[in-house]
């Protein structure tokens, strides 16, 4: 269960009061979770490489509660490239390991992610598939959280990724 994307990556339009309530509901969220579904695996959101920091993204994850939650996941619905979501998944650990003592499994989306970012977020075109899903060490797994045909936005000008027809994977949806 991937909690709440895009809840920790951007604090840029709230202030602390309104931080310490979306910290304050995600820790809630998790403890719903325990103790309402125990044996599900919750993985907080913890963005992407190109949005914050490992040092800072550890801190928001300690402070929403990561403790409680399976782990942490990243680049949901995002471009990045697998070995940059890894590394950055790394960081985030190498943080949490030196700041607070654990660290957690991550998982990654790579639905778009074959051919990485251009820089563009909404819908850019030539994205294709990227590892496809699976167990890995690190890496927990490679997921995909969105069908691969759906757009992450709308947008007036560029139409919504469609997959690709060559790939054995994409005539299996």
């Amino acid at each position: 269960m991937l909690l709440e994307p895009d809840s920790l990556g951007d604090y840029g339009c709230m202030n602390q009061a309104q931080i310490a309530e979306r910290q304050g509901m995600l820790t809630g969220a998790l403890a719903q979770f325990s103790r309402q579904a125990p044996n599900t695996w919750v993985y907080l959101d913890a963005g992407n490489p190109g949005w914050t920091s490992a040092a800072t993204m550890a801190q928001r994850l300690h402070a929403a509660g990561l403790r409680q939650a399976h782990g942490f996941s990243l680049n949901i619905s995002n471009y990045f490239t697998t070995a940059e979501n890894s590394a950055y998944g790394k960081a985030v650990n190498s943080e949490l390991r030196a700041r607070y003592g654990s660290t957690k499994p991550f998982v990654v989306d790579t639905s778009r992610n074959g051919n990485g970012s251009n820089g563009q977020w909404c819908n850019p075109s030539g994205r294709r598939i990227g590892t496809p899903p699976g167990w890995a060490e690190a890496p927990r797994c490679f997921c995909g959280s969105r069908p691969r045909a759906s757009p992450t936005a709308t947008a007036a000008s560029e139409p919504a990724p469609r997959p690709d027809s060559s790939s054995p994977r994409s005539r299996t949806r």
